[in-house]
Parts: C-alpha cells; sequence; structure tokens
C-alpha cells in the first residue's frame, strides 16, 4: 500500500513538481520515497512507500525492468504474484525483488494492458513504455484504490489523491458546478466526477492508456448478472465457504503482521474468525474496535465476544465529541472534495489505533453489497409492494399538517411522494436515497448555480447502472456495488486509513467472490426475512450464536447530539461566520436532519478552500 502521482508533459518537467506530488501524500508511505524522469524530462513517476511486501531496499519505487525501459509506480497488493512470478520466470523473465511490484512490470511486458486481467488484488498503478513512448495506467476491479488523473489537453498529471495534483502550480482549478449539484443528490461525487472540471476519477475496472496526446480508455471487468446464476441454497453455502476461506488466506499474503477491525457484525467477524482458523491457534493476532459514549450507537459488547471466541490481542478506542469534532474540522483535508459519510470520523479514529500496532489490517467491507444487507433493501422492497396503501396514508398526513406548514413545503413533499411511488423503480429507489431533491438543491446553490440545471438528470449516476434484465433486489445489490460502495465506503476507508499510514484489505471484495456472489439464486442470495442468510450459514460453525442473531447495526455516530456542539463549527468556514453558508440557510429553514446539515457544513468548508476557483470562468480547450 502506498502513494503514487507522476506527469507527462510536452514541456520537460521540473523536478520541484513531482517533488511536490510526493510531499502532498507522504501519509500514504511513510517508509519511503523515490522519483524518476526519463532523460527527456517530459515523463515524470513519483512513489510514497508503505513497506508490506519485501521491505528491503529492492522494494523501492518507482522500479523498472532488467533493460530499464519499462518504470511503474505501484499502490496496493497483487495476492496471486507468487504464482505469477512463477509464470513469467518459466517464460524467460528475470527478477531482482521478491515485490509484488516488479511482476507487475514484467507482466506488462508479456501481456501489455491485457495483463490486469491477470493480477488479483486491489491496485492502482502506471507505467511508463519508454520504447513505445505510452503510459498505462489502471484501477482494480472493484475500485478499492483510488487514481484520479488530470488531461488539459498539453500535460496529464495522475495521483492516488486529488492533494497531490492540487500541488502543481500550473493547472485550470475550475469547479465543476455538476459535480457540486451532483454531491447534494448522492452525498458523495460520483465517479468519474470530481470538484473540478479538469480533473477525473479512473473508473474501478478501467485502464487509460496515454500516447502521442490521445487518451484511450478500456473497461476490462464487470460481474455477469446473467448466466449461471443457479446456485441452490446448499450449493451456495459450501461454495461461498469454500471461497471466503480463499479470499481470506490470499488476502493474508504479507511480509508483516496484519490485524483486523472488529465491529461486532458478521462480516468483520467472519473475516476474524477465518483468520484465526487458517493461521492456527497460535499466531499472534491484533483487533480494533473504535466506540462512543452513547448506549445506542455502542457495539463493543459483541466486538469483544468475537475477539474472546478469536483469541485476538483487542484494542478499543473512545471517541468522545472533542475528538471527533478535532477530525471532522480535518475532513475537507483528507478527502480534498465534499464527502458527506460522517462515519469516516470512527474510521479515521479506529485506524489511528491500528497503526500504531500494525501497517496492515483486514476488513468486512462489502459484505453488505454481496448479501443483501442493508435496511433500504428491505425498506424499498417491502414499500413497492405496498404503494397504494402508503401513498394514501402520507396524503392523508399531509392534509392534516396544511393548516400549520407552508403551501409551498406541502407541494413539496407531494412531488416526493409521487417519486417515491411512481412506476419508476429506478426514479422510486433514487428518490428515497437521495440527499436533497432539485427543489431543495436549488435554494442552497442559488439560481445563477441552479439554472445550469435545468432540465438536468438528476438520477444519471444511478441510470447508468440500472439493469432493468434482472430481478429487483439484484438491480439493488449490483446498483449499490458500482455506486455506493466506490465512491462512499471505499473512499472513506483509503483515505482515513492511508491518513494514518495503514493498509486495510477487503477480503469480501475478491473479484471471484464477488463473481460467486452473483452467481447464487436471487431468492437466496437476498432474504427479506432473514438478511445475509446464506453468509450467515456458511459460517455459522465460526461464530457465536449472538452475532449471527443480532440484527445489522451501522457504523455511525450520535451525530445529531454532537452537531449541537460548537466544537462541529469548523474556524474559519462559512458555517462558523453565521448566515452567509449553505448549512445557514437549511438550519434556519426547514430542513434540521443531522445528515444533511453535515453534508453542508463539509460543502461550507470545501468551498471557503476553492473559493477562488468556485466562480473562474470556464477555460475553452479541446481536451479529447
Amino acid at each position: 500500500m502506498c502513494g503514487i502521482a507522476g506527469i507527462v508533459s510536452r514541456e520537460p518537467i521540473e523536478p520541484q513538481s513531482l517533488s511536490a506530488m510526493s510531499s502532498a501524500i507522504a501519509h500514504r508511505g511513510p517508509d519511503g520515497s523515490g522519483v524518476w524522469m526519463n532523460p527527456q524530462r517530459h515523463v515524470g513517476l513519483a512513489h510514497r512507500r508503505l513497506a508490506i511486501i519485501d521491505v528491503s531496499e529492492s522494494g523501492a519505487q518507482p522500479i523498472a525492468n532488467e533493460s530499464g525501459d519499462v518504470w511503474i509506480s505501484f499502490n496496493g497488493e497483487i495476492y496471486n504474484f507468487i504464482a505469477l512470478r512463477a509464470r513469467l520466470q518459466s517464460l524467460g523473465h528475470r527478477f531482482r525483488s521478491q515485490t509484488d511490484t516488479e511482476v507487475i512490470v514484467h507482466a506488462f511486458e508479456e501481456w501489455g494492458a491485457a495483463c490486469v486481467e491477470k493480477l488479483d488484488g486491489m491496485f492502482a498503478f502506471a507505467v511508463w513504455d519508454q520504447r513505445k513512448q505510452e503510459l498505462l495506467i489502471a484501477r482494480d476491479r472493484l475500485g478499492i484504490k483510488p487514481l484520479y488523473y488530470y488531461w488539459d489537453g498539453h500535460t496529464l498529471a495522475f495521483a492516488s489523491e486529488l492533494k497531490a495534483i492540487l500541488a502543481l502550480p500550473s493547472l485550470h482549478r475550475e469547479v465543476d458546478h455538476s459535480a457540486i449539484w451532483d454531491y447534494l443528490t448522492y452525498w458523495y461525487l460520483p465517479t468519474p466526477k470530481t470538484g473540478f472540471k479538469f480533473i477525473k476519477k479512473l473508473e474501478p475496472a478501467t485502464t487509460l492508456t496515454f500516447k502521442a496526446g490521445a487518451l484511450q480508455t478500456r473497461r476490462y471487468w464487470d460481474v455477469d448478472l446473467q448466466s449461471g446464476r443457479d446456485l441452490s441454497q446448499q450449493a451456495a453455502v459450501t461454495a461461498l465457504r469454500s471461497q471466503l476461506e480463499s479470499s481470506v488466506a490470499a488476502a493474508l499474503v504479507s511480509d508483516v503482521p496484519v490485524g483486523t477491525f472488529l465491529s461486532g457484525g458478521v462480516d468483520s467477524g467472519t473475516v476474524t474468525m477465518l483468520m484465526r482458523r487458517l493461521q492456527g491457534k497460535a499466531a499472534h493476532i491484533e483487533s480494533f474496535s473504535v466506540d462512543c459514549k452513547d448506549a445506542a450507537f455502542s457495539e463493543l459488547e459483541y466486538a469483544r465476544l468475537l475477539a474472546r471466541a478469536a483469541s485476538t490481542r483487542h484494542s478499543e478506542t473512545l471517541l468522545d465529541v472533542e475528538a471527533a469534532g478535532s477530525i471532522a474540522a480535518r475532513i475537507v483535508d483528507l478527502y480534498d472534495e465534499p464527502f458527506a459519510d460522517s462515519s469516516a470520523i470512527p474510521t479515521l479514529a479506529v485506524s489511528r489505533l491500528a497503526s500504531a500496532r500494525v501497517k496492515v489490517v483486514m476488513s468486512g467491507d462489502g459484505g453488505d453489497e454481496l448479501f443483501g444487507g442493508y435496511s433500504w433493501y428491505r425498506r424499498f422492497l417491502s414499500g413497492r409492494s405496498a404503494n397504494g396503501r402508503m401513498r394514501t396514508s402520507c396524503l392523508r398526513a399531509l392534509g392534516g399538517l396544511s393548516r400549520v406548514v407552508p403551501p409551498s413545503a406541502i407541494a413539496m413533499r407531494l412531488d416526493r411522494l409521487a417519486r417515491l411511488h411512481s412506476s419508476d423503480e429506478m426514479a422510486a429507489y433514487a428518490t428515497a436515497r437521495e440527499l436533497f431533491d432539485p427543489g431543495e438543491k436549488r435554494r442552497i446553490l442559488g439560481d445563477d448555480i441552479a439554472s445550469q440545471f435545468r432540465g438536468y438528470d438528476n438520477h444519471w449516476y444511478f441510470r447508468q447502472y440500472w439493469r432493468s434484465d434482472v430481478d429487483l433486489a439484484t438491480r439493488l445489490q449490483y446498483l449499490d456495488l458500482k455506486t455506493y460502495l466506490q465512491d462512499d465506503i471505499l473512499t472513506k476507508v483509503d483515505r482515513a486509513s492511508m491518513a494514518a499510514g495503514l493498509e486495510v484489505r477487503p477480503p469480501m471484495l475478491d473479484h471471484k467472490l464477488v463473481e460467486l456472489a452473483f452467481r447464487i439464486d436471487p431468492a437466496t442470495r437476498y432474504d427479506e426475512t432473514s438478511p445475509k442468510r446464506v453468509l450467515r450459514e456458511s459460517v455459522k460453525d465460526l461464530l457465536p450464536a449472538a452475532i449471527l442473531d443480532r440484527p445489522k447495526k451501522g457504523f455511525s455516530i450520535p451525530l445529531s447530539e454532537w452537531m449541537k456542539k460548537t466544537v462541529w463549527q469548523a474556524p474559519g468556514s462559512a458555517a462558523a461566520e453565521g448566515t452567509g453558508s449553505y448549512a445557514t440557510r437549511v438550519v434556519e429553514g426547514e430542513y434540521r436532519w443531522p445528515d444533511r446539515r453535515w453534508a453542508l457544513l463539509i460543502l461550507d468548508q470545501w468551498r471557503a478552500q476553492h473559493d477562488g476557483a468556485w466562480s473562474e470562468p470556464s477555460v475553452e480547450r479541446d481536451v479529447a
């Protein structure tokens, strides 16, 4: 796990530009750094190292092939690198290190851009081929590792985090208002957008080739939702258990100790108990949990139960309002763009705890998407079967409020109700998940910005992943796998953990396990009466009954109570100043939900940082 950055430019690159990019992401690689430029200084690669595989100097990056004409900067872990190395050696390739990084270099020599299809793991990397004068950047199948790129028609820059690109002095920083408009819909900025018009996220399972001033992207993987969806419950339980063990075993490859996050739920419990089974009773395993001073949000009882069952050395950190407030003030600095998931706060707290003892931890991320664990699936699916009754009930309730609620507010609620119970299932689901509706966004951002979005498809991101050719439950799971998982969950974990110099591995997002999960008969994979039943059945001999039988509890904090504290008004932000803030516009109106206020406080802080670019005139340039 590391941080990568680089530049390809028509003009000679200044060494200080690469150094600035590297320094901006120093937290991602506290164990070392490296920079390489080609002789013409038109290409440069930078790297920050968190040493996990081959921790010797031979693992330092950027690294090259034997002839020095293929160079790489790599972030991630390739779990099958030992098998790939043996195969490449049989084809005549020679190695100088024991790293997974060097395996990618030789795989690229052997198979070109198709080498990504041979890699199992999580990764983002850049390979420069000096002979072909060609750059390849690539991202793993599920988007576990981030990769951003900037292109203005003259200069291509890329990095693991936005802040490394923003460290360059001469680039266009014009804010993308459409991304901000989308943020107020989705809670995050949907891929490929960022807060800046000239900077994009490379999509998961995608390669980008740059040669002679032209960009070309290729999608190399997706989940097959059509063929082989025939695994019955018993066959699914058996196959799932086998693949879970294989996925966790693969993710244990490391030259340093591997710990585990424990939330007290089925997903993290499954990963932890399999770690113990695979490593044996004598293995030393560190586990980590975070808790806050509120019984309604605490899972420590169950985390401790799992820690005892797995015989881990368990550590806990207590998150109070003051500690949370100090993290809250850093959210925009950590994420570089508006990001409204407040569970980023406990994620950073537990990452700091873990990084004091280990460099690598396992997580249970992905289990909810694969096995239908989210509560909103049940609410939406049950709501579709009771549309008429619910609509009538809501209409009566709104009618009773007409004497005390302004007519405009009633009209907005009626519009939302109509969209929630529309016959268009995609529109209904998107409405159920949105943070603000178009009318509310217009009030928040003002007419000058809102006027740009008349006729705008507010649900375009969900629409492009909505699969009408499969059952509704599978549709919801696939949609979240392609949107919420990559842009919220994985983004949250990557930035928070890497800010603490910690690598997080999610074995449930092994692409083979993902493919298997979607091969399971939909009625078995998603059971409305017993969420994650097939997963629970596959590990019922591992987990304590108290864990198997408890309902899902989200990873969250007492946001409503904590936001009443003045410490949450970040110093220097518009929110602290008063009436000019987006948050104040809502708090003083009828929208007081804590999640909404939090999202607007974050937007206030981000705009304060980039106020000069907020209304920067458009730059007319051909960037195709």
